[in-house]
């Protein structure tokens, strides 16, 4: 449970992004093995300070956090420049930005307590989610060999 929710509303500008796209029972270990294996193949240093990674339930589990053994899908994003070609499983994207509810988490455990709570502030402000259009993105602004319990998002 997070203490007092700290929100702002910011605007994310577009994004040229490569994807990579995790299905299973742990789908994000899957899809972060790929967007990591694609930037060690290009000489990509993903925490340089260049590049910025986000990812999202797609699709989303039935139930939040999934019980154990479900399945479920998520996308795992990482920021690049124009210059970058991609194979299957990967692909390139063009990310057209938009305004965003952004507040942040300390450990990967409080993340889907956080979530509920985003949600709950959304609503209760008078906010929508934009329909036809990804609900939300978890930014990871650690690297992902921190101990989970550190991670901030």
């Amino acid at each position: 449970m997070i203490a007092k929710l700290d929100v702002r509303i910011v605007h994310l500008g577009p994004l040229h992004v490569v994807a990579a796209t995790g299905y299973g029972e742990h789908p994000e270990d899957e899809a972060w093995e790929i967007i990591l294996a694609f930037a060690r193949e290009h000489g990509l240093e993903p925490w340089s300070g260049r590049h910025r990674f986000f990812g999202f339930n797609h699709p989303s589990p039935p139930e939040c956090p999934p019980e154990p053994g479900s399945e479920y899908g998520y996308e795992q994003w990482m920021t690049v420049d124009g210059s970058v070609d991609v194979e299957a499983p990967l692909e390139l994207k063009e990310v057209v930005g938009g305004q965003y509810a952004v507040t942040h988490c300390t450990g990967l455990e409080n993340i889907s307590g956080m979530w509920r709570e985003l949600a709950d502030w959304v609503t209760d402000h008078g906010y929508e989610w934009a329909p036809g259009v990804i609900e939300g993105l978890e930014e990871v602004l650690t690297p992902i060999d921190t101990p989970l319990d550190e991670w901030e998002i």
